[in-house]
């Protein structure tokens, strides 16, 4: 909102020339207040000083209980979609995603598990490669055929069961106070892994999923928790 200027009456001046210049300086300040500090453009102004997109979807979340397998080699939703959509990511902003659900697999090593932004796979950097990679969460086969394990986010991507010895089998999650995170028994080491997933992409309307593939067999998952939200830099 830029100044305004207005003429300012002259005291024991005749009403014939003053009065016109306090009709003109009320209607100056009405129209500013009405056009910029109304409750409309005031909340867009809070809104985008504290960095979020006013007036665009900006975060979302898909809760399913439900247990449901894919059957392919190719990426896919399950039946009953974990995806958060139309998701506005503005110019130099980032997205924010957190994933948390229980899966396993028919065939032990042959899961897999990923995050896409439409229809790309999210990539992440690893030191074998000279460019990024395409980020997939797997269990490299510690956990038997069948058996429960956790999957969730860490800054990374998706991670799973990775232990050097054999998982024991995932009883679920509790009722409050669940951390999304998983823990790794890394030859005698804990390793916890959690938290939110950070991605950067060109502002644009998106559509945020996890998807899962079988290399062999099937995957299944239940108590699936998706959790997206555009952040804005500007």
């Amino acid at each position: 909102m830029g100044t305004i200027a207005i003429q300012i009456p002259t005291v024991g001046n005749p009403n014939s020339t003053e009065d016109p210049k306090i009709a003109s300086g009320l209607t100056t300040i009405q129209t500013v207040i009405n056009g910029n500090l109304d409750s409309s453009n005031l909340a867009a102004s809070v809104l985008t000083s504290a960095g979020i997109n006013s007036g665009t979807k900006v975060k979302g979340a898909s809760i399913i209980a439900t247990t449901e397998t894919r059957t392919n080699t190719a990426f896919g939703t399950l039946t009953t979609p974990d995806q958060v959509t139309g998701i506005q990511l503005a110019a130099n902003g980032m997205l924010a995603i957190w994933y948390h659900a229980t899966w396993q697999e028919s065939s032990a090593g042959h899961g897999q598990a990923a995050i896409f932004l439409n229809a790309v796979q999210l990539s992440t950097y690893d030191e074998s490669f000279a460019s990024p990679i395409a980020q997939v969460a797997v269990t490299g086969g510690v956990a038997s055929p069948n058996q429960d394990m956790m999957l969730a986010t860490y800054n990374g991507g998706l991670c799973s069961v990775q232990s050097a010895s054999a998982a024991l089998p995932y009883t679920g999650d509790v009722a409050l106070g669940q951390v999304l995170a998983v823990t790794n028994d890394n030859g005698g080491f804990n390793q916890r892994t959690g938290g939110p997933c950070y991605a950067f992409a060109t502002a644009g309307s998106y559509t945020v999923s996890v998807q899962y593939a079988a290399s062999s067999g099937s995957v299944t998952a239940k108590n699936r928790r998706l959790y997206v939200q555009a952040l804005s830099f500007d």
